[in-house]
């Protein structure tokens, strides 16, 4: 019976690693460019976050979904905001592990435009060294 949920983990996490893999050099612009970088990242947390956890997660990236379909950055923004506050918070049992891989991912994948890295400054030291090994410069201050 869980056989389909390991296959999608394994389909989900082969796509990331592709993504990731594949576009080391300037991985997120590519993203998205594509508009990809929302279905990576719902594909991360469902690969991540513990199927009794699940909802809320993918519920709130559907708000983000929408909200870039009519293009509305701002709350693109708020919306992943929220997300990040989740897992900051570990909100519906999500393991300290499963939150920090995740927010992790956030950061190397999510656009920084839709994130405030300053409320994560564990990650912001991850991010200026990706944006250096990338040729990309500092995220700033």
């Amino acid at each position: 019976m869980n056989t389909p949920n390991i296959h999608t983990k394994w389909f989900m996490a082969l796509i990331v690693a592709l993504a990731l893999g594949v576009f080391p050099m300037g991985a997120s612009a590519l993203l998205e460019d594509q508009g990809a970088w929302i279905d990576t990242i719902t594909g991360v947390t469902a690969s991540t976050v513990p199927q009794d956890s699940l909802q809320p997660y993918l519920g709130q990236l559907q708000i983000v979904r929408t909200a870039l379909r009519y293009g509305d950055e701002r709350s693109v923004s708020t919306a992943m905001s929220r997300f990040m506050e989740m897992l900051d918070l570990r909100e519906y049992g999500i393991s300290a592990e499963a939150a920090t891989r995740l927010l992790d991912s956030c950061v190397r994948i999510i656009p920084a435009k839709f994130h405030d890295v300053s409320r994560h400054p564990g990650y912001r030291d991850l991010l200026d060294r990706l944006n250096e090994e990338n040729g990309f410069g500092s995220s700033g201050g």
